[in-house]
């Protein structure tokens, strides 16, 4: 486990600085967007913790519903016993309390990234101008 964790930072310090050096060279990719071709290469870091953050929270939801939908499934097989039933509850439960922290981590950024003006989902990009007297 944690040669794939070292392995992973490895591989992002060199596409980072690989896309540095592309930014420095004036290759960009015609693909591409606009703003994702060209830019400021220290924001690549922004954008790479902004997407994969707003992808943990589309797979949490999809996880929310996978886990009720199990849930759902074990209650309605639990054929009337007990234990099976109070498991299949617990899922339940634990399925919307996972949901309602999710939301509520959802909330508290987007609060924070309000007052700071730091946009954290997005591309962590900082608008200074709201932090002028």
């Amino acid at each position: 486990m944690k040669r794939i964790f070292y392995l992973s930072i490895c591989l992002f310090v060199y596409l980072s600085i690989l896309s540095a050096s592309a930014y420095a060279a004036g290759i960009t990719n015609p693909a591409l967007a606009d703003d994702l071709g060209r830019g400021d290469p220290a924001n690549v870091f922004g954008r790479f913790v902004g997407s994969w953050w707003g992808l943990a929270y589309v797979i949490g939801g999809l996880l929310f519903l996978l886990y009720l939908v199990w849930g759902g499934v074990e209650w309605i097989m639990g054929g009337g016993n007990k234990d099976r039933i109070e498991s299949a509850k617990n899922k339940i439960s634990n399925g919307i309390l996972g949901l309602t922290l999710l939301a509520a981590s959802f909330a508290l950024v987007k609060a924070i990234g309000f007052v700071l003006g730091i946009d954290l989902l997005e591309t962590l990009t900082f608008d200074l101008s709201r932090l002028a007297p």
